[in-house]
């Protein structure tokens, strides 16, 4: 299993498009990768994607 903390779409950075692009690639390749998220500001209300 691999691991990956950091950011993920909506949210907008080199980092999160990085991880949605690992992601897709994962799954392309017929591998398991799930999004979850562990901590979000609950204010901020963001219109994550259906996976996350």
């Amino acid at each position: 299993m691999l691991t990956l903390v950091g950011t993920y779409p909506p949210i907008r950075c080199g980092i999160a498009t990085f991880n949605r692009d690992l992601r897709r690639a994962l799954l392309e390749a017929g591998l398991p990768a799930q999004v979850a998220v562990v901590a979000e500001e609950a204010d901020r209300g963001l219109p994550f994607p259906q996976e996350v």
